[in-house]
């Protein structure tokens, strides 16, 4: 199972954030109470579930995943086009293709 999906990069105390939210969480293994982490890689960021590290927030059977720091903001500018690639216990967060073709045109 794969979802792919574009977002774009939202901003929280003057840092790069992004929220995610659904139930689509919990079918990759994101459930409310368990725990996750984020690993930063150049300008990708992979969350994935994890057995120790930050306790995935919610309401009911809703996850909620929020990333807020300045390694994202370094990672992931505030409204940066992103390109979302979930698969089973991992989350991939990187610049979307349209969003890097612009940036080498307008160099």
């Amino acid at each position: 199972m794969k979802r792919e999906t574009k977002i774009t990069v939202g901003e929280n105390r003057n840092n790069s954030r992004i929220w995610l939210q659904g139930k689509w969480l919990a079918k990759f293994g994101f459930v409310r109470g368990e725990a996750w982490q984020v690993v930063y890689e150049g300008g990708k960021v992979i969350v994935s579930t994890s057995e120790t590290g930050r306790v995935i927030s919610g309401k009911g059977e809703t996850p909620v995943l929020d990333i807020n720091s300045s390694k994202l903001t370094e990672a992931l500018p505030q409204g940066t086009a992103v390109k979302l690639t979930a698969t089973m216990g991992k989350i991939i967060l990187e610049k979307s293709a349209a969003a890097t073709a612009l940036l080498c045109l307008a160099a």
